[in-house]
């Protein structure tokens, strides 16, 4: 082997240790993580205004949602549980799937949308549920033969001036969770 050789091994070497001991690895905490599988979910069944899972809005004038804010159509809806294998309480947790970051309503996707208008959910005392976070969604608690109703509504509501004519659709994705 040549020195030039020999020289040039001895450099790799000595580089190939000095990136191997600078990475170096300490160990600063442990997290736990913990969760509990249910053996069976409630049944639910959608009801109220709503038939099958659509929940048609009354059809409103422009004049009604005339400012930015302004609320018209409320319409109830229910989810009704039964059979639930749990004690305890269970609300409907409405995923952002949909969800206007910027105000926490539902977005209008209609294929020819009214301007300016979303759709706001409401828990059953009427207070707005905040849907990117879901605040103001409180459960009840399920009676001793597991069930349950939980009673919502959604209306229409303007964000960013006046409403302009067109329809309005919408989807709301929910997910029972039991406390």
């Amino acid at each position: 082997m040549t020195k030039f050789a020999k020289i040039s091994m001895a450099a790799a070497a000595v580089v190939g240790a000095t990136l191997f001991a600078t990475s170096a690895f300490a160990v600063d905490g442990t997290i736990t993580i913990t969760g509990k599988v249910e053996d069976a979910s409630c049944n639910v069944t959608v009801a109220g205004n709503a038939s099958g899972n659509n929940l048609p809005l009354p059809t409103v004038f422009k004049s009604a949602l005339a400012s930015d804010g302004a609320t018209a159509g409320a319409t109830g809806f229910q989810f009704n549980l039964s059979g639930c294998p749990v004690t305890g309480a269970v609300l409907a947790y409405f995923e952002s799937t949909n969800v206007d970051p910027s105000t926490g309503f539902l977005k209008n996707n209609a294929a020819a949308p009214a301007q300016n208008v979303q759709v706001q959910i409401l828990d059953a005392t009427g207070r707005a549920i905040d849907l990117r976070d879901n605040t103001n969604n409180d459960g009840i608690t399920l009676d001793a033969s597991g069930t349950a109703t939980l009673d919502y509504s959604a209306q229409y509501i303007t964000t960013g001036g006046a409403a302009g004519g067109g329809d309005v659709e919408t989807q709301l994705v929910y997910t029972m969770q039991y406390k």
